[in-house]
């Protein structure tokens, strides 16, 4: 029992302290809350660190490089803005370019306008990234079935190609007549 009456006691005591002290917390006058608001106010707000861009990869260059049309379209889509945006810089540093545009003439009317149009179209894209004139040669085909599109090929890349198969044979043929 004499335990239970110390316990009581200090509850007691507790509730007294924390009484006591709610009483001595006095109500902020209007020029404390204009005093704490300002200094809140004046702190620096902290933004969040913005996660870093990462790069943008570089540009894979496909040759030749499609571009799509819709079959009954010569307008350059979105898409195809983007891809010779994307390819610009390297066309600009190539030589040759050759644009070829395409139709089906089974299923369009008018098959040699349409691919003439849509190699014109991308032509005058490219020029717009900063490709010399001089530089692009157009061309058609209507005879590639179901096929509607331009494509880029530069020539350039297409010779250095051609220059490692010649030689890597040089090399092949030398090791050959080494070993005779």
């Amino acid at each position: 029992m004499a335990f239970t009456n110390v316990t009581r006691g200090w509850l007691a005591a507790m509730g007294l302290l924390a009484l006591v002290g709610c009483a001595s917390n006095q109500p902020m006058s209007d020029e404390s809350e204009k005093q704490a608001e300002g200094t809140l106010q004046t702190q620096p707000e902290t933004k969040p660190a913005e996660a870093p861009v990462p790069p943008k990869p570089p540009v894979v260059l496909i040759n030749p490089t499609v571009i799509s049309f819709e079959k009954m379209s010569v307008v350059l889509d979105e898409k195809g803005r983007e891809t010779i945006a994307e390819i610009g810089e390297k066309a600009k540093e190539s030589g040759k370019i050759t644009v070829t545009g395409f139709c089906d003439r089974r299923q369009i009317r008018n098959s040699m306008d349409s691919a003439v149009a849509r190699a014109v179209v991308t032509r005058d894209e490219l020029i717009a990234q900063g490709v010399a004139p001089s530089n692009i040669v157009i061309k058609f085909s209507t005879v590639t079935p179901k096929k509607h599109a331009a494509e880029i090929k530069f020539e350039e890349l297409e010779l250095t190609k051609k220059s490692v198969a010649a030689a890597k044979s040089a090399a092949r043929s030398g090791k050959t007549s080494a070993r005779n």
